[in-house]
Order: structure tokens, then sequence, then C-alpha cells
């Protein structure tokens, strides 16, 4: 298998990924807001579902585990992504809070 054609799959999911992080942009109402992050991540983590599966028994195989600590396990920043990726897809919706302040 070419590398085109083990990230054509990715790429899709990124592109899903991002249309539903664009749909949270536009959104006014809470839930649809909460339900296009929980989209968001959930394709996120397809993303990495797809990309295993397409290396399986290829010569990527190896290497995709390095990556993946290289990228995903130092950084803060990427630790939290990964954390509420998870969390999302496993377990409950986004924890997103409205707040308003007033200054008087």
């Amino acid at each position: 298998m070419s590398k085109i054609c083990i990230m054509c799959s990715a790429y899709q999911k990124l592109y899903s990924s991002l249309k539903n992080l664009e749909k949270f942009n536009t959104n006014q109402e809470f839930c649809d807001m909460v339900s296009s992050l929980d989209t968001f991540f959930s394709e996120l983590r397809n993303i990495t579902f797809v990309l295993q599966k397409n290396i399986a028994h290829t010569e990527y195989e190896e290497i995709y585990p390095i990556l993946c600590e290289q990228f995903l396990k130092n950084d803060v920043k990427r630790k939290w992504f990964v954390e509420k990726r998870n969390e999302t897809t496993k377990e409950n919706s986004f924890d997103l809070t409205k707040r308003v302040v007033v200054d008087v």
C-alpha cells in the first residue's frame, strides 16, 4: 500500500473533524455546541483507528508508536487534547460551560 493510500482515509477523517469544529463556531444553541465538540473529538479518534488499520503489516507499523510518544505524550497541551478526545469518546460529553460577566 502506498503512502498516499494510507493517508487518504486519515485526511478525510481530519476534514470531517474540522467541519464539526466549524459548526461549533456558528451554532448558537448550547447543546448543539457540545454535540459539535463531541463529534469533533470522535472524528479525531477515528483518525487514529484509520491510521493504525492502514499501517498494520506495513513498514510504517514500527514507526507509529515512536511518533505517538514523541508528539503526543510530552506536550501538556497535546496531552490535554488526547485526554479530552478519550473522555468524549468513552465516558461523557464535553464539559462546556457558558459564563456571563456583567460589569456595572
